[in-house]
């Protein structure tokens, strides 16, 4: 196979190729229909995947007899796909001024409506759009363990689900708007655990003082289709201080 392996000592490294539980014979091509997923290594050694390139670059390689499995899927196989659209819309994208250098549409309303097989219980198609191609993305995989320098497409249902609180709270609890941190936010469980997650009717919050309203995302909630194309990611945000506001932030600034 072609690729780069830097190496940060002595020794030798030898790769295994699967797409899911399937072993390949030789690493996919990038016009195979698979998409690079995640790589897992002994000895302490990682592995960072370059789209461009189409190769890994193993890390902190410092022992001989160093094995990389890497993993592919036709879930990620996307990427390529909407860069080389992307890039041939100049009007309609833009790279930000991020370190990772990632494609982002822009503009009033640019087409960027995708059908990912995601539909209503009544059968209406649900559609997402593209906000970009997000660079050297840290994957939480199934095992706890993280799969570093992922290359990604970053999506958003195009129609709202409701108005709901990020987090609601008694009123000893910041005057009753509950607390900015995802992990311990209400919204976080009824997307990711709750309601619109298992398809289901509920109760959610809205507004301070821990009130709710009722909830009923069984007919739009997250199919099975959309689950299996979910990544676990660890998305760094800014933090807020000094002179900045509420008035004055910024999407820029805090991601």
């Amino acid at each position: 196979m072609e690729g780069t392996v830097n190496y940060e000592g002595s020794g030798d490294v030898f790769f295994a190729f699967y797409n899911g539980d399937q072993q390949l014979t030789e690493m996919p091509k990038k016009d195979s229909g698979l998409g690079f997923e995640r790589a897992e290594c002994n000895n302490g050694a990682s592995v960072e995947w370059n789209i461009n390139k189409w190769a890994p670059t193993v890390t902190n390689l410092t022992k001989s007899k160093t094995k990389c499995t890497l993993y592919f899927s036709a879930n990620v196989s996307n990427y390529s796909n909407v860069e080389d659209i992307m890039k041939k819309n100049p009007s309609m994208i833009a790279y930000d001024d991020t370190d990772e250098q990632n494609l982002r549409y822009i503009g009033a309303n640019p087409n960027n409506y995708i059908d990912i097989g995601d539909e209503e219980a009544s059968g209406n198609k649900i559609l997402w759009r593209i906000i970009g191609v997000m660079n050297n993305m840290t994957v939480i995989n199934a095992d706890g363990s993280a799969s570093t320098g992922q290359n990604l497409v970053k999506i958003i249902r195009a129609d709202s689900i409701g108005s709901y609180s990020w987090d609601s709270s008694a009123y000893g609890v910041n005057y009753g708007y509950g607390v900015n941190e995802w992990s311990q936010a209400d919204i976080m469980t009824t997307l990711n655990t709750e309601a619109y997650w298992s398809k289901t009717s509920g109760q959610c919050y809205n507004d301070q003082f821990n009130s709710q309203i009722s909830c009923d995302f069984s007919n739009i909630g997250l199919t099975s289709s959309v689950k299996d194309k979910l990544a676990k990611v660890r998305w760094n945000t800014g933090t807020v201080g000094g002179l900045y506001s509420i008035g004055n932030i910024t999407a820029n600034f805090m991601y």
